[in-house]
């Protein structure tokens, strides 16, 4: 009975250190808009992200999954290439290569694992944008 509790008791311990380790990141809510761009100098229309060019900045920690959802509010499709991130191909936004691209209107959630600190940026690789 006494080797019953404590087989229960260790099991429960590692369960717990292994949920401890799973992390996720907080998850970004990303809409690509188009935007005016002032550069100072002048005005001029361009794609952004929330509403400004540049994009927000999404923070990650290492073995996190990075969970994005985007939105595209543009009249044509887009996608989002991420720079020097390590991710699944099917994640990264070449359209007719290695993705569909999003649609007018429609969402499209990525989940990357971060398995690398770093500085990475993103922008749309559909088109000219």
């Amino acid at each position: 009975m006494k080797t019953n509790y404590l087989k229960g008791v260790l099991a429960g311990a590692l369960a717990m250190v292994a949920l401890s380790t799973v992390s996720r990141a907080a998850t970004y809510d990303l809409t690509v808009d188009y935007v005016t761009i002032d550069t100072g100098e002048s005005k001029t229309k361009g794609i952004g992200y929330n509403g400004a060019s540049p994009g927000p900045t999404l923070r990650f920690k290492e073995g996190e999954e990075a969970v994005i959802n985007v939105t595209n509010n543009l009249k044509e499709a887009t996608s989002i290439h991420w720079h020097g991130l390590i991710l699944p191909y099917q994640m990264d936004g070449v359209p007719g290569i290695s993705f569909p691209g999003i649609e007018p209107g429609e969402t499209f959630t990525y989940r990357i694992p971060v398995t690398q600190s770093g500085t990475y940026w993103f922008h749309s690789h559909s088109g000219f944008q």
